[in-house]
């Protein structure tokens, strides 16, 4: 239910004042709250006409405002107002404090109250019964405000000397039926709000002879339970079945044709509502440079419009609202920056959801976020206070520490030292601590070093914020820690691992180690080049209103950070962790946290140098001789050739001429022909008849022999 509320206050002389409208809560709790004087006066009430029930008591007096009061308003629970409603018995004269004091409620069917402070008595049952006077007192003093009886005595503490009385019967004609209130009335009531006590009420006169009453729900009998003469209960919770048409009916038990019919017609709607009202409320926090994600599930009957606001400037698309806030000429300028997007994703027919997306956040950009769900069913809104958390700034950036050429001859500082300004501001503005630690080579951290391991080499200072290394290693240290951790007896190596972790060396000439060989065995010779410190800065917030996105983090990560530095409870409770520079994505403030100090290379061996240059001789060797080989064998074959040619042109021949000039000169080529082979006798008869074609071809060439020799000759 809804309703435009002003708390309106009047004096004796009819002068009022009325404030600006309020919600419904705020005037709820305004009433609860209003101090209502007591009075110790009793009023008379003269004996009762029966033709005058319900009768009616007035706690006090009504406000000219009241008369424009909505009907439903009279029909809240009475566990609203200021005031309620008793009785009490008369028989020792005891004055308005004594009654009040001793009284005792009205039974629920005798009476009905309403806001305004009307009491109805429906019935005379109760006087007649009882010596008794009604008692209008305040729920917070416990103070009489009215107290109503026949008589009392002119003493100035006034005592009650006679109970309410009834006529023994009426004084004019008798009561017909007759409404008191009125006869159709509509409520619209929201899904899913609390109706406890929440009454269909109605008041009507009644003849001597009495009434006939039924409830009614769309022409359906309602549960007697529920029902009264004056009244039905609706259930705790408005559902979608409350809703319908409502009916008393009245009728008259000595004329059925007198018939009276309050009418109520119950609408019951569901405004878009936020599903998880906590994804936008109280406040949160974003880290500068960040970007947050607000999604809120949203449910509806019917699809409504979004609107996103800032600072109460509001519109449903970020195109609207970027133009809106360039236009406003009151806005923060830093604030017409402000990088945003959103929209509504509808998932199914009636639910969805709101995306909020602000990125890349500056420092400055505070503002009141709202978002808000509009449709004819009625509004749902929420709003919360974002506020951007200043990055670390450093009062001397530890980077100047870095180095390149004869970094480990000697014993040096580093710092890491946050802006005193910056530190203040986290903690008067955001309620937030800091904290100051190294990580090493991306492998130790320097909340806790191992005595035994990188910590003969590094140690830091109570707040962390300082490093004093030792390249040669620390010699005090050593034998510091030899008397403070000395081996146990009949242990075995790998138990003494396992005590003082894995950076323990069993070797004995590890106490002679420096830094960059240390590095080298644990971590191996690839990523023992430099020596990498990283000042590691981490904010923690005390607040337990305070949304905001954790940074990430990995199993790795998380062992480190329990392992070492012993803060468990940072992670799992409060205070809570909301930056690690570790994730710190802006590269400038990284590479200023960083401090990067090479290491002097080894001397290498002049035997290896010696070797080196022998493995290149012989190399060179072995390809001269490969190459020569391979010249000699190609060559080989041509030489002889050549020989021969020269020995015949001594002898006056010339075998290529003499090759030329030879017409009938054809090389010989084997006629690939196949000839059948028979079985028959006379098949291989015929073939051995055949001239001998191989035996002319040698003649031939014995011929041109005999002839080049003669020639020679």
């Amino acid at each position: 239910m809804g309703g435009v509320f002003h708390c309106s206050v009047t004096d004796h002389s009819g002068t009022a004042i009325q404030s600006n409208e309020i919600e419904i809560r705020d005037a709820i709790y305004y009433m609860e709250k209003l101090n209502i004087p007591g009075k110790l006066d009793i009023i008379k009430v003269p004996p009762i006409d029966p033709a005058d029930f319900p009768f009616s008591f007035q706690c006090f007096d009504t406000d000219p405002s009241m008369s424009t009061w909505p009907e439903w308003l009279n029909l809240l629970s009475s566990s609203y107002w200021p005031y309620d409603w008793f009785y009490c018995d008369v028989t020792g004269a005891p004055n308005a404090q004594i009654c009040a004091d001793q009284s005792s409620v009205l039974p629920e069917g005798d009476h009905l109250k309403f806001l305004n402070g009307t009491m109805y008595l429906l019935n005379e049952r109760l006087i007649e019964s009882k010596k008794i006077a009604i008692v209008c007192k305040s729920k917070r003093k416990q103070q009489p405000i009215r107290t109503f009886a026949r008589d009392h005595s002119e003493a100035r503490n006034q005592e009650i000397t006679a109970p309410l009385s009834v006529l023994p019967g009426p004084s004019g004609q008798p009561a017909k039926l007759e409404a008191l209130t009125s006869t159709d009335q509509s409520f619209t009531l929201q899904a899913g709000s609390n109706t406890v006590g929440f009454k269909l009420k109605a008041l009507y006169r009644e003849p001597p002879t009495g009434v006939k009453t039924v409830w009614t729900k769309d022409g359906q009998q309602l549960p007697k339970k529920f029902c009264t003469q004056y009244s039905y209960q609706l259930p705790d919770i408005a559902t979608w079945t409350v809703g319908g048409t409502y009916l008393l009916t009245v009728t008259s038990a000595e004329n059925p044709n007198e018939v009276l019919r309050f009418v109520y017609n119950l609408r019951v709607i569901e405004p878009p509502a936020f599903s998880s009202p906590s994804c936008l409320s109280g406040l949160i926090y974003i880290m500068e440079g960040a970007d947050y994600n607000v999604s809120c599930p949203i449910k509806f009957r019917s699809v409504p419009k979004s609107l996103i606001g800032v600072n109460l400037i509001e519109a449903d698309s970020p195109a609207a609202l970027r133009d809106r806030l360039k236009s406003d000429i009151a806005l923060d300028p830093i604030l017409r920056k402000l990088e945003f997007d959103f929209e509504m994703k509808k998932e199914d027919p009636t639910s969805g959801e709101v995306n909020i997306l602000l990125y890349n956040m500056e420092d400055g950009q505070n503002f009141q976020l709202s978002a808000k769900l509009e449709s004819s069913d009625g509004d749902s809104y929420l709003s919360s206070s974002v506020r951007v958390v200043p990055t670390p700034k450093l009062f001397k950036p530890p980077s100047g520490s870095s180095c390149t050429e004869g970094c480990d001859t000697e014993p040096y500082n580093v710092t890491c030292s946050v802006d005193p300004e910056r530190i203040k501001l986290w903690n008067d503005q955001f309620n937030i601590t800091y904290s100051t630690a190294w990580i090493i080579q991306g492998q130790w951290s320097s909340a806790q070093l191992d005595p035994q391991g990188i910590g003969r080499f590094i140690e830091t200072t109570t707040d962390g914020a300082t490093l004093t290394i030792w390249p040669r290693g620390n010699s005090a240290s050593e034998q510091q820690s030899a008397k403070t951790n000395p081996p146990v007896e009949g242990a075995e190596p790998k138990d003494q691992e396992e005590k003082h972790g894995t950076e323990v060396s069993s070797d004995p000439n590890s106490q002679s180690l420096t830094l960059k060989q240390y590095l080298t065995e644990t971590l191996g010779e690839s990523r023992a080049k430099d020596l990498m410190l990283q000042c590691w800065i981490r904010l923690f917030v005390h607040s337990s209103e305070a949304r905001f996105d954790p940074p990430p983090s990995d199993r790795v990560l998380r062992r480190v950070s329990r392992q070492y530095q012993g803060t468990s409870d940072v992670f799992d409770n409060p205070p809570r962790l909301i930056y690690d520079s570790r994730w710190e994505t802006n590269k400038a403030l990284v590479d200023q946290l960083t401090v990067t100090r090479t290491f002097t290379p080894d001397p290498k061996p002049a035997s290896a140098s010696l070797a080196w240059i022998a493995a290149v001789v012989i190399g060179v060797i072995i390809v001269v001789a490969v190459i020569a080989l391979s010249v000699w064998l190609y060559t080989r074959d041509r030489g002889e050739t050549y020989m021969l040619y020269d020995k015949e042109r001594a002898h006056g021949n010339d075998p290529i001429q003499e090759m030329k000039e030879k017409e009938a000169f054809q090389t010989y080529q084997r006629h690939k022909r196949r000839f059948p082979v028979r079985k028959n006798h006379l098949a291989i008869k015929s073939l051995t008849g055949m001239p001998d074609c191989s035996g002319s071809l040698n003649a031939e060439l014995g011929g041109l022999k005999r002839k080049g020799l003669s020639k020679r000759n």
